[in-house]
């Protein structure tokens, strides 16, 4: 038994060195990619091939990590080695891996005591590469970083958005490569209108899209909620304090929204669905050129109707407040129905209807309108 117990271990170290080497060679190659032809004459300065010495030999102190005071042992030596020559140079040796054991000391696992120094040595990092140097290595430093935040503890956050709002925001529309996963980072934090980091969050948003500009901004929006299932409810919180109103729907890329909300109506979260319908109540009611410009709209007609089938009073309100119209007298509400949504929804029952595979779902949600 102890035999097999030492093969799986030499099974394990082999596979571990295989890596690594594996990964060392990735390294020499992306940063011959990664630099300019300016920062090579810097990798023969002697004075430089000093400092890339000191930040080798502190990072190969990773290796003895085996507890959480290691880790910040092992950063306190690597934040000294950057500190001893990086004042005379924008660039960082070794970076790849520097970035790796960064993200690795922010895994969520950690005490919030880790996390709080890998955020200053990034906060050092930034400060000596400058802009500049964030600009050209951003696809370094930015993904060990930006999934942190959603995990983050409280008294950690406020950190990591001073790096946001110090380091990043200034590369204005150089971050439009990141801001889906900006988005992603920073969404969480509005989730729960209560939090202390809320209004933060909120305006943090507000100039990131001001930095990448709204269209490209509000299209990345639409790209997040349709694949992310988890920011939604978020989203939804941002866009009704911060959506302007609609006067040029082309700004919007009307077909990503109708396919965003779209996902939103048939998601799993009740909350989601809910605000799926009020962004539906006030943003494109069925008389609006927002509306008319959505090129699937039956697949938008049949989310919506499918909340019917959720047998649920605040969801079943919504939906026929979308297509009654806001006016709350009976002639009122009968004439904007017939205007506005009785032809698109019999054109999308009867679509469904000819299904086979959707006719029964059809009837149910015919049975529940009437």
């Amino acid at each position: 038994m102890l035999r097999g117990k030492e093969r799986q271990a030499a099974v394990l170290r082999d596979f571990l060195a295989t890596w690594d080497a594996h990964f060392s060679v990735l390294c020499t190659h992306l940063a011959y990619i990664l630099h300019s032809e300016n920062f090579l004459g810097v990798y023969q300065d002697v004075a430089f091939k000093r400092y890339q010495a000191s930040v080798d030999k502190a990072l190969a102190k990773f290796e003895n990590v085996a507890e959480w005071a290691d880790f910040i042992s092992f950063l306190t030596r690597l934040l000294k080695a950057l500190q001893t020559s990086s004042a005379n140079y924008q660039v960082i040796p070794t970076k790849l891996v520097v970035a790796k054991r960064l993200s690795q000391c922010l895994n969520p696992a950690l005490p919030s005591g880790v996390h709080t120094r890998a955020l200053e040595v990034y906060m050092y990092i930034f400060t000596a590469i400058g802009v500049d140097g964030l600009r050209r290595d951003l696809q370094v430093w930015t993904p060990g970083l930006l999934p942190f935040f959603p995990h983050a503890a409280t008294s950690v956050r406020p950190l990591v958005l001073d790096i946001y709002e110090r380091f990043y925001l200034p590369l204005h529309t150089d971050l439009r490569p990141m801001t889906r996963a900006l988005l992603l980072s920073l969404l969480p934090g509005v989730e729960e209108e209560s939090s202390e980091f809320f209004d933060r969050v909120i305006t943090l948003l507000d100039r990131l899209a001001a930095s990448v500009q709204w269209p490209f901004f509000i299209r990345t929006m639409w790209k997040v909620m349709i694949a992310s299932p988890t920011v939604r409810l978020s989203a939804f919180h941002y866009l009704a304090r911060r959506m302007p109103k609609i006067e040029e729907p082309r700004e919007l890329d009307v077909p990503l929204l109708g396919c965003a909300i779209s996902h939103a109506l048939r998601d799993q979260a009740l909350l989601v669905r809910r605000q799926a319908l009020d962004f539906l109540v006030t943003r494109v009611a069925l008389d609006t050129p927002v509306f008319e410009q959505v090129p699937d709209k039956i697949r938008l007609l049949d989310a919506a109707l499918d909340t019917v089938l959720r047998r649920d009073i605040s969801l079943n309100r919504r939906l026929f407040s979308w297509l009654l119209g806001s006016d709350e007298s009976d002639a009122a509400q009968q004439t904007y129905f017939e205007t506005h949504a009785r032809s698109h929804v019999a054109h999308m029952l009867l679509s469904a209807m000819q299904q086979k595979n959707q006719a029964r779902r059809a009837f149910k949600m015919y049975v529940s309108l009437m």
